[in-house]
């Protein structure tokens, strides 16, 4: 209870034994001290509660501060416990964050089993058989998305073959003539399509992404 809830308190107190006095000065009772005084103590607590309840009506007194504090504390409550739940949820994501990137270097959720299974039909045609595997730095840049795995031990100048290697699949020749001399040496390779006239739009979701994650590691 706040400190002008106890004065207000008090003057309905001082209040009530004055009214309650003048109210019992005009009888004369009649009988035992003790049940003239009880009387009188019923007068004067009837005469508090109506002074008290008529305060509460007009907001003199309010005696909800200490169901306002209770509230108070359990929505402080509440923001502590849902700011302890965001900090968790912080940590838990950083953690799941930098374990995604010990397996994947990029995204590919975008790539669903379709992609996957349309990318080896369109172009079953430009891959070689089983035999010619080897002759690949990357033999499977076409079929799947790549890790850093696959490109640990690799050259810099192997990265630059293994990501021309995507666009050699599909004919592209080459203006530099040192890879193209490298390509022509491949039994897979067929060039038809001059570098000025090839598009990228014939590379498959996969083929795109690889193409894109090579590029960052020469």
């Amino acid at each position: 209870m706040s400190i002008i809830n106890i004065i207000i308190v008090f003057i309905i107190f001082i209040l009530s034994v004055i009214i309650a006095h003048m109210i019992c000065s005009r009888y004369i009772y009649i009988g035992t001290f003790s049940g003239i005084l009880t009387e009188k103590l019923t007068v004067w607590i009837i005469t508090f509660m109506i002074l008290a309840i008529a305060a509460m009506k007009l907001n003199i007194l309010k005696l909800d501060d200490v169901s306002e504090d209770k509230e108070n504390k359990k929505v402080s409550e509440r923001d502590i416990n849902e700011y302890k739940k965001q900090i968790k949820d912080m940590k838990n994501d950083v953690t799941s964050e930098e374990s995604s990137e010990d397996v994947d270097y990029y995204d590919d959720s975008d790539l669903s089993e379709d992609d996957y299974d349309s990318d080896l039909d369109e172009d079953s045609d430009n891959y070689s058989d089983s035999s010619e595997e080897n002759e690949y730095v990357l033999p499977d840049s076409a079929k799947r998305k790549l890790k850093k795995s696959d490109l640990k031990g690799l050259s810099i100048e192997e990265l630059r073959i293994a990501r021309n290697e995507i666009y050699a699949r599909h004919g592209r020749m080459f203006d530099d003539k040192k890879l193209q001399k490298y390509f022509d040496s491949q039994s897979w390779y067929e060039g038809t399509v001059p570098a000025s006239e090839f598009s990228e739009d014939v590379l498959s979701s996969v083929e795109k992404k690889n193409v894109a994650f090579i590029r960052q590691f020469e």
